[in-house]
């Protein structure tokens, strides 16, 4: 596995919180816009699910803004409650824009075929977690010493009966999830406009 551990001190990310808002009213908009056009009504049968994948999308930047602005930390300072915090909120981010795909035109996502890289940070989100246990046969845990805000290692116990460090960098999961998001977030503009 590769290691990607690396202790920077900034993120350096485009999608903020307010492009995020930006990019959640002009889908709205379009949407409602269709609607009132009799264009498609989308919006009218699905509108449940749509608002419900807009506002978890906003939610879960939000989570993510927090956590870049959070100072460093331990695990004695409520780490695993960070980490976990922040893997639930790039797993619920992606969940999110995979059913906005769906309400809109019934269009699958399929993470590990179409964007490898937001498969490896679920993937990383399951192991670190490990859950669900049994899965892989392949059993993880953080090492607790190593947990910051920056990454932490995780120590695994593989099928062949070795054990391995694998060190986690949250920069780069983070900057892998944003330009996996960014792509999805261009072709839900595209579908719409089509």
């Amino acid at each position: 596995m590769n290691k990607i551990f690396i202790n920077e001190s900034k993120f350096p990310f485009d999608l903020d919180q307010v492009r995020v808002e930006e990019w959640v009213n002009n889908i709205r908009n379009k949407l409602i816009q269709l609607s009132k056009n009799n264009i498609n009504c989308i919006y009218d049968s699905e509108r449940g699910r749509i608002q419900s994948a807009l506002y978890a999308f906003e939610d879960s930047q939000s989570v993510i803004e927090d956590y870049k602005n959070l100072k460093n930390f331990k695990a004695t300072d409520s780490g695993y409650l960070k980490l976990y915090g922040i893997f639930q909120a790039l797993f619920v981010q992606q969940d999110s824009l995979k059913n906005l795909r769906i309400a809109i035109n019934n269009s699958q996502t399929n993470f590990y075929e179409d964007y490898k890289g937001l498969y490896s940070v679920r993937n990383i989100r399951n192991m670190t977690i490990d859950h669900p246990t049994d899965e892989r046969g392949e059993y993880f845990l953080i090492s607790q010493m190593s947990i910051n805000k920056y990454g932490y290692q995780m120590i695994g116990y593989l099928k062949s009966g070795k054990t391995t460090t694998i060190n986690i960098n949250i920069y780069k999961l983070l900057t892998i999830q944003e330009n996996g998001v960014v792509k999805i977030m261009n072709l839900i503009n595209s579908e719409i406009n089509n």
